[in-house]
């Protein structure tokens, strides 16, 4: 294969592994939505991890205030410090049929941060399960990746 990038995504797809970055999605399981994971060092032994999500033209995600399709973030080999973190702001998608309430999205982008406590060079084993809709229809789908990160 040409395309180095692809290659190595081929050869990464069931346990990818990068020293503080990865990037999982667009897949059988994911079809939908990019993820970009990064760890970054605060301080000792905490760090924050960043899930960038590049949604596909067509689709929409959620922001974690909704309680039926937010996205379910889990690590295992880390503490988890506080709640997810959503630097962005989502827009507005007319009133939600449950709530009754403005419903909010995210239309091409979203960020979610989780700060942590582990040892520098861990190797923690994360899960991420968002549901991606399409604009037109409303059909959702489950995007789920699996997917190890190295702390620096």
């Amino acid at each position: 294969d040409r395309d180095v990038d692809g290659y190595i995504r081929f050869l990464n797809r069931g346990n990818p592994i990068a020293q503080n970055y990865v990037q999982v999605g667009y897949d059988e399981d994911s079809p939908n939505v990019l993820w970009e994971v990064s760890a970054q060092r605060e301080e000792k032994d905490i760090y924050t991890i960043t899930y960038t999500a590049t949604i596909k033209d067509g689709y929409h995600g959620f922001p974690m205030s909704d309680i039926f399709a937010a996205p379910y973030f889990e690590i295992e080999g880390a503490e988890l410090l506080g709640d997810v973190f959503e630097p962005l702001t989502p827009v507005e998608n007319g009133i939600d049929d449950f709530t009754g309430e403005p419903a909010y999205i995210y239309r091409d982008r979203a960020v979610y941060t989780q700060r942590v406590r582990a040892k520098a060079g861990s190797l923690l084993n994360c899960y991420v399960n968002a549901t991606i809709c399409a604009n037109d229809t409303n059909c959702c789908t489950s995007n789920i990746v699996e997917f190890l990160l190295k702390l620096p």
